[in-house]
């Protein structure tokens, strides 16, 4: 590291401050007694921490891909350090199906309807609160 580069005492410490800020902010916001404003201030909320929280995902993925070129400097794929260890997995195979396809197929013959429907598992997702910005 280079000694010009300035390093916070901790990420923590930044991190906690602006959530413990942010808390308040929303706690102020859920004691508006006006509905629609409330409702009006808790999209805008959600819309900024929702930016935040993208750019913090942002500077995650960049730490990550400084970590794996440095494993790769080092030729390892593991690392203890005082601050924490790194592991790196080997690749591995996913396989998926196309599950409208098979369920078409499975419609079509009565043949493979038998053979699938053991192996068919349904489960219900609850539907999800969608919020958007204008």
């Amino acid at each position: 590291m280079n000694d010009s580069t300035p390093v916070p005492a901790s990420v923590n410490e930044l991190v906690n401050g602006s959530v413990t800020e942010l808390q308040g902010q929303l706690e102020a916001i859920n004691n508006i007694d006006d509905v629609e404003e409330k409702v009006e201030a808790v999209i805008v909320f959600y819309n900024d921490v929702n930016e935040k929280t993208k750019a913090l995902a942002l500077l995650k993925q960049r730490a990550r891909k400084i970590i794996g070129d440095l494993l790769d400097d080092f030729g390892t794929d593991r690392l203890d350090l005082a601050a924490g260890s790194v592991v790196r997995t080997a690749s591995s195979i996913v396989i998926r199906y196309d599950v409208k396809a098979l369920d078409a197929l499975r419609l079509s013959d009565e043949g493979l309807k038998r053979i699938l429907d053991p192996h068919r598992i349904i489960d219900m997702r609850p539907g999800r609160l969608v919020i958007r910005s204008k």
